[in-house]
């Protein structure tokens, strides 16, 4: 996966992960799993998250917590840990990191890892979205159409909720909006 400042993390035969520069350059190497960012605002400083535990039983049966730290993006230096599941690293926007896990969706100071805000009830979605304000998330609803959610990345608070009857088959941003493509060959710009 290619990291917003032009590096990558790669995946190794032995279940490890290897960090890259942008100039190609190893930076460090990690266990657990990589959870990079969905989508940023384009800060280049935003940590790099790793899970782990929670997922593997050991021979006594116990299986271990699951655990996610945020680590420095060049030196893999942990910045903060925190526990439960961690599924999607959705956005950051500024100082704020959005995570998701089990379906629950909650912001974090990315500076020290304490919980800002979390949001109501379980969300899903396929893609995120941002314009540097807000994050917006497009899914299916219960009724097949496309779902677009928008919440404030600083409250965690949801501003909208829109159904499109049309199936969306590409999403975008651009200029601080969400272009929908529908199956129908249409275009339609939120926010």
């Amino acid at each position: 996966a290619t990291l917003p400042d032009g590096g990558r993390v790669s995946r190794e035969g032995d279940g490890t992960w290897t960090v890259f520069a942008p100039d190609g350059r190893e930076s460090f190497s990690v266990e657990g799993n990589v959870v990079p960012f969905d989508v940023t605002d384009g800060s280049v400083d935003a940590p790099l998250f790793v899970s782990d535990g929670g997922d593997v039983m050991d021979a006594a049966g116990t299986i271990a917590r699951p655990v996610f730290s945020a680590l420095d993006r060049r030196t893999g230096r942990t910045l903060w840990t925190g526990e439960g599941p961690l599924d999607r690293a959705v956005a950051q926007v500024g100082d704020v990191g959005v995570l998701s896990g089990a379906g629950r969706l909650w912001g974090v100071d990315l500076a020290t890892g304490e919980r800002a805000w979390e949001a109501e009830g379980i969300l899903t979605y396929g893609q995120s979205f941002t314009d540097g304000t807000d994050l917006y998330l497009v899914g299916q609803s219960g009724t097949g159409a496309t779902r677009v959610t928008a919440i404030s990345v600083e409250s965690g608070q949801v501003l909208w909720v829109t159904d499109v009857p049309e199936l969306s088959t590409w999403t975008f941003s651009a200029g601080g909006r969400v272009v929908l493509v529908t199956d129908e060959g249409g275009f339609l710009g939120l926010g």
